[in-house]
C-alpha cells in the first residue's frame, strides 16, 4: 500500500501499518491482492497513542489485537483491547519507505519523471543540463527540499515501484532490470541495504524465482 499524506508517500508493506492521527488528510493507492484492517480510536486513549503519521510493525501480539477488536463490541473488554494496543504501538524511523513531498518546481519535474517511469538513469548532472541550472545547485536543491540527495531520492521512488511489482508476484530479475539496478545481485543488494533483508525474505509467502 502506497499512503499519500501531506508529507509526502509512505511505503506501507506486508506485516507493517500505519497510524494516522484525526483530521490527517490522506489517499491510498493499492496493488492487487490487497487486504487491510482498520481500527478507529477515540476518548481517553487518544492520550496514549502518537501525535504523528507514522508507520509501526504488527507483531503477533498487535495483530491479534486487531483480529480481536475488530470482533468485540463496546465494553470493559474493548478498553482493555484498545489500551494493548496503545501499549503496542511504536512509530519507526524508516527513511527508506518514506518519500518526502516535494515543492521546488525543479525538483516536483524530476520527481513526476522519476515517479512514471523509476528505471530512468539520468544523473543529476544531466538533470541539470536539462533544467538549465548548475550540478552544485541543483544538489543544494535536492537537500533543502527533501532533506537527501538526488541518489537516495531515486532510490527511494526505485524501491516503492519494486514494492509494488514484488507484491504482485513479479520475478527479482525483471524488476531490476525494469528498474535501473542492472542486475539481480545488485538489486537484491540494494534492497537489503534500504530494508535491511532480500526480497524473498521480505516477501516469505510469495512463490518466485530462486535468485531472489
Amino acid at each position: 500500500m502506497i499512503l499519500h499524506t501531506r508529507e509526502g508517500q509512505w511505503v506501507v508493506p506486508p506485516q507493517q501499518g500505519v497510524w494516522l492521527p484525526a483530521d490527517h488528510e490522506h489517499r491510498v493507492e493499492t496493488s492487487g491482492g490487497f487486504e487491510m484492517y482498520s481500527i478507529y480510536c477515540f476518548g481517553s486513549i487518544l492520550r496514549r497513542l502518537p501525535k504523528e503519521a507514522g508507520l509501526t510493525s504488527v507483531s503477533p501480539l498487535m495483530r491479534e489485537i486487531i483480529f480481536a477488536a475488530a470482533g468485540t463490541g463496546a465494553g470493559a473488554r474493548q478498553r482493555h483491547l484498545a489500551f494493548l494496543f496503545a501499549d503496542e504501538m511504536a512509530l519507526k524511523i524508516s527513511p527508506a519507505l518514506t518519500i518526502p513531498s516535494v515543492t521546488a518546481p525543479r525538483i516536483a519535474q524530476i520527481a513526476a519523471a522519476l515517479d512514471r517511469n523509476p528505471g530512468d538513469r539520468r544523473s543529476l548532472e544531466a538533470w541539470s543540463e536539462q533544467l538549465h541550472i548548475s550540478s552544485r545547485s541543483l544538489a543544494r536543491l535536492f537537500q533543502r527540499d527533501t532533506g537527501t540527495g538526488f541518489t537516495a531520492f531515486r532510490n527511494q521512488i526505485r524501491l516503492k515501484a519494486a514494492l509494488l511489482r514484488l507484491a504482485q508476484g513479479e520475478a527479482v530479475t525483471s524488476i531490476a532490470l525494469e528498474l535501473g539496478f542492472g542486475t539481480a545481485s545488485n538489486f537484491i543488494r540494494s534492497f537489503r541495504e534500504l530494508t535491511g533483508v532480500t526480497p524473498a525474505r521480505y516477501f516469505p509467502d510469495r512463490k518466485r524465482n530462486r535468485d531472489n
